[in-house]
């Protein structure tokens, strides 16, 4: 399938792009995102899937405004208007997602929604359902307010970002919950190569929620459904399937669909609630050259995304 673009492959190919989210870590696959958009791939892809702040990359991606989208995260959201850890102990109050996605996305950084809907790479935005406990995507979108509105949802982590977000009869939440990884969402939708962009260092063990995080949010989950309670804190499986598959080269272990995943070093790894100007652009630039170096053009000729929007 090299060279070869959607709807011109003649080997049943689908190429699939799948974002893992993780907050202000997220600066790592929009770096990622960014390379991609200088080295012309955009048009390469058949979909985006994104989770989360993998989702919110994934848009400006699809936008063609992969560079700037990159820049939200050490201009606009590294302050205590978007992020406060100390106000954990008002639920939905850690992340201020009204802050990102209603003002910052409409008035500082404006996405180009329009260009979203109509795109012929369509955008997939990975959720849990609150009512039937499974992730699910939000696509196919027709106004910029269900757009919107799936991008919040993806990224309500529970206490840290909010309730679940209403869309028609169900509800939704942090698409993280079921799916960090959204690899089983695009092999389900017969991608038969899938590149990840992870904001989580391979190899890397991921920690348990601290106890009292633990207890807040199985508290504040029981309001919804005790199941999806029970749920959070678990390793999920989904996760360890999409890292399984990732090391492999393919989800079955030896044949389609195939996997290429794009990390970075245990070393390079961005905090969740990162707020460091110097330390989110140089996640920015650790994940623009691990695509780069990923896809062999990492040398003299390529530089990392520019560190200020006016440049």
């Amino acid at each position: 399938m090299r060279g070869s673009l959607p709807d011109q492959r003649t080997d049943g190919s689908n190429l699939c792009l799948a974002i893992e989210g993780g907050g202000m870590r997220g600066v790592v696959s929009a770096g990622m995102v960014t390379a991609l958009e200088q080295l012309g791939l955009r048009d390469a892809f058949d979909a985006v899937y994104g989770t989360s702040a993998g989702a919110i990359n994934g848009a400006y991606f699809v936008a063609g405004q992969a560079a700037y989208g990159t820049t939200i995260y050490y201009e606009n959201v590294n302050n205590s208007r978007f992020i406060a850890r100390r106000r954990i102990i008002i639920p939905g109050r850690v992340m201020s997602l009204e802050f990102l996605l209603d003002h910052v996305m409409v008035y500082e950084k404006i996405l180009d929604w329009q260009a979203i809907l109509e795109s012929t790479l369509p955008l997939k935005v990975v959720v849990t359902s609150v009512e039937r406990r499974r992730a699910e995507i939000l696509e196919g979108f027709s106004s910029r307010q269900e757009l919107w509105e799936s991008l919040r949802a993806s990224s309500r982590i529970p206490v840290i970002a909010g309730p679940p977000v209403t869309i028609g009869e169900d509800r939704y939440a942090d698409g993280g919950l079921y799916a960090k990884i959204p690899l089983d969402l695009a092999v389900a939708d017969l991608c038969t190569h899938v590149l990840v962009l992870q904001t989580w260092p391979s190899g890397h063990e991921r920690p348990e929620p601290g106890p009292l995080r633990r207890c807040l949010v199985r508290r504040y989950l029981r309001k919804f459904d005790p199941e999806l309670a029970e749920k959070y804190g678990r390793g999920p499986s989904a996760h360890d399937h999409a890292m399984e598959a990732i090391r492999l080269g393919s989800v079955s272990g030896d044949g389609p669909p195939y996997v290429l995943g794009v990390t970075l070093e245990p070393e390079q790894l961005v905090p969740t609630f990162e707020k460091r100007q110097h330390r989110l652009m140089g996640g920015a630039r650790d994940g623009f050259r691990a695509l780069m170096k990923v896809f062999g053009h990492l040398g003299t000729d390529s530089e990392p995304p520019p560190l200020h929007s006016g440049l």
